[in-house]
């Protein structure tokens, strides 16, 4: 690695918390290892008191390994260190197996079990499979379908348009995974609120009228059908939910009497062409938002079904769970966390008692429970804990494993407080023609540059190996652009 990635673990100690931004191949794991082994020379920290947290067993098991190594070569070089450091770092060495180098799971089974009194937890919890007991839930759920009208409507449904119960369980699992509200909900209140901002039928069949040629009768069409659930919708009160929900499906799957296969839905298809209206009717943009409203009050079937399954299923989890004293992996998150806020912060204390320093390697792939988790211990005090974020942002965008770009941008200001986040600006482990060819195609100030969003690519990296040169005589193109027609 080069002098400049040196340099910058000096910055990055400087401060109290920080934020290193990387791009592939710029060496985000050589930071961290060296600013592990900065911090024990130093005598800034022991290794116990300092927590490496990364998003992956084989990951953790990867920097556990590498910071051995670089504590070994700090006390084997051939400029030996100072006798005080050279004793910081051998007690860092033979103490190594302290060392809190594993994942955010692993941390958070860690604290519960350190500090059971504290966390109000069994001394030794099972952790479940989770994936065999969502198994052995969704089996259940599935039976209980069988004598609830509800969840049997809504199977039913599910089956008869062709979906199969893999990709319901499936669904399910995920949304269970990622545990955010399963939007749209349904909600009456919310879909009475909006039927209640639609303009009458008569209003807006005139400005259906302001559509041209062809498309002015499918979106009277489309308004027709609207008006039609509308009026079912305002009949069907006291009627069960599902019953309830099944009068707004006419907004997104008409009959073939009503539209053929081949055309749009009609809620879309007469916002679509009522939006290229225009502003020849100065009614047109309410009528807009009024339909973009019962859009987003009316889920479709996957939010509908996803929603009343994974209740379910959650139920059928969580109850042998506490009756046998197991947990699961984000239950142990939860559990942190809610111990974290409870009265007298016992486990705050302790875990601030415990560790000094964190560095969070793939912070881009930080949700808001773990972002709270490290924000507390580490960022909320006053009593000089230091956080250190390092990710590559670039592929927060993605959602890669469950990645939340908010969550990111929002742990990122809070952090920097007015600062800008330091840069590993070199690339080793690609050659110059394709870091070249690479910084070309996300060129930030192209016409229509490939990052759009609050996440961009406005410092673009250098080469650090320009001596690296791909073996082939026939000198390909390091990249190449296909447009598919």
């Amino acid at each position: 690695m080069s002098a400049a990635t040196d340099r910058l673990v000096a910055d990055v100690l400087s401060r109290r918390h920080a934020v290193v931004e990387a791009s592939a191949g710029t060496g985000k794991t050589y930071l961290v290892e060296r600013l592990v082994a900065a911090r024990v020379s130093t005598g800034a920290a022991t290794l116990d008191e300092i927590l490496v947290v990364t998003f992956t067993e084989k990951a953790a098991a990867e920097l556990r390994a590498r910071i051995r190594r670089v504590l070994e070569q700090s006390l084997d070089a051939a400029d030996a260190p100072a006798p005080e450091a050279a004793a910081r770092l051998g007690v860092a060495l033979r103490t190594f197996d302290q060392a809190s180098i594993q994942t955010i799971h692993g941390f958070c089974r860690q604290a519960l079990g350190d500090h059971a009194f504290a966390s109000g937890r069994l001394f030794d919890e099972e952790v479940a499979d989770s994936d065999a007991q969502f198994e052995r839930a969704f089996q259940d759920a599935l039976r209980d379908a069988r004598t609830e009208p509800e969840l049997w409507g809504c199977l039913e449904l599910w089956r008869s348009e062709g979906r199969s119960l893999e990709r319901l369980g499936a669904l399910v699992h995920r949304c269970l995974e990622l545990r955010d509200p399963i939007v749209p909900a349904f909600e009456v209140a919310s879909v009475d609120a909006a039927v209640a901002a639609l303009p009458p039928p008569r209003e807006a069949a005139e400005m259906a009228a302001q559509v041209s040629g062809r498309c002015r009768d499918k979106t009277r069409l489309g308004l027709e059908l609207v008006a039609a659930v509308v009026e079912a919708w305002r009949g069907s009160t006291g009627r069960p939910p599902f019953e309830r929900w099944r009068i707004l499906r006419g907004l997104w799957a008409p009959s073939p009497e009503q539209m053929t296969k081949s055309d749009p839905i009609p809620l879309l298809y007469a916002r679509q062409n009522l939006a290229k209206a225009g502003g020849r009717d100065s009614r047109i943009p309410k009528l807009l938002a009024a339909l973009d409203g019962l859009a987003a009050a009316a889920p479709g079937v996957e939010p509908f079904v996803a929603a009343r399954f994974a209740a379910r299923v959650e139920a059928r989890i969580r109850r042998p769970q506490r009756e046998a004293g197991v947990v699961d992996f984000h239950d142990m998150l939860a559990e942190v966390d809610r111990a974290l806020r409870a009265p007298g912060e016992a486990l705050l204390a302790a875990l601030r008692a415990r560790f000094r320093h964190a560095i969070v390697d793939e912070c881009q792939d930080t949700d808001a429970l773990q972002w709270g988790i490290f924000r507390r211990i580490f960022a909320s005090g006053d009593e000089g804990h230091s956080l250190v974020l390092v990710g590559d942002p670039k592929q927060a965008i993605y959602r890669f494993r469950g990645a939340d770009v908010e969550t990111y941008l929002a742990a990122r200001e809070e952090l920097l407080a007015g600062q800008a986040p330091f840069q590993l600006a070199e690339n080793f482990r690609a050659t110059a023609p394709m870091v070249d060819a690479c910084n070309l195609i996300f060129d930030q100030a192209a016409a229509e540059p490939f990052f759009r969003g609050a996440i961009r690519y406005e410092r673009p990296v250098a080469c650090g190996r320009p001596d690296l040169v791909f073996e082939d005589p026939e000198r390909p193109e390091p990249v190449h652009l296909l447009a598919l027609q």
